[in-house]
C-alpha cells in the first residue's frame, strides 16, 4: 500500500511537471519561434528553387531564340541568290518571323519575378507561342528550299 502511494505520488509529480512544462508560456513562445524559423527556412528553399527554375527556363528559351535567329539568318543567305520577285516575298515573311522572335526575346528579358502561379502561366503561354513560332520557321525554311 505504501509503495502504491509512492508510485502514485511520483506519477502525479511527473505528470504535473510535464503538464506545467507544456503549458509554460515561455516554452510556447520558444516553440512558436522554432516553427517560424522552420517555416522561413522552407520558404527560402522554395524561393531558391523557384529562382533556379526561372533562370533555367530563361536560359533554355534564350537558346531557342538564338537557334531561331540562326535558322532565319541561314535562310536569308539562301534566298540572296533568288530572283527579285521571290526575294521580296521571302523578305517580308522573314521580317515577320524576325519580329516575332525579337518579341519573344524582349518578353523573356522583361519578365519580372512574380508568384509561382503567374510564373507557371507565363511559362505555359511562352512555350505554346514559342512552339508555334518554331513550327512556322521550320515550315517556311523547309518548304521553300
Amino acid at each position: 500500500m505504501k509503495n502504491k502511494k509512492i508510485v502514485l505520488a511520483a506519477t502525479i509529480l511527473i505528470v504535473a511537471t510535464i503538464f506545467s512544462y507544456c503549458n509554460n508560456p515561455e516554452q510556447k513562445i520558444e516553440n512558436k519561434k522554432e516553427n517560424v524559423l522552420e517555416a522561413n527556412k522552407e520558404l527560402d528553399e522554395a524561393n531558391a528553387e523557384y529562382l533556379e527554375n526561372m533562370a533555367q527556363f530563361k536560359k533554355e528559351s534564350a537558346d531557342k531564340i538564338a537557334a531561331n535567329e540562326k535558322s532565319i539568318s541561314d535562310f536569308k543567305a539562301r534566298i540572296a541568290v533568288q530572283k527579285q520577285a521571290a526575294k521580296s516575298d521571302y523578305t517580308q515573311r522573314i521580317l515577320e518571323l524576325e519580329r516575332k522572335n525579337g518579341d519573344f526575346k524582349k518578353k523573356l528579358e522583361d519578365y519580372k519575378e512574380t508568384n509561382k502561379e503567374k510564373w507557371n502561366a507565363f511559362k505555359a503561354e511562352f512555350n505554346r507561342d514559342m512552339i508555334e513560332l518554331n513550327e512556322a520557321i521550320k515550315d517556311f525554311t523547309t518548304d521553300k528550299k
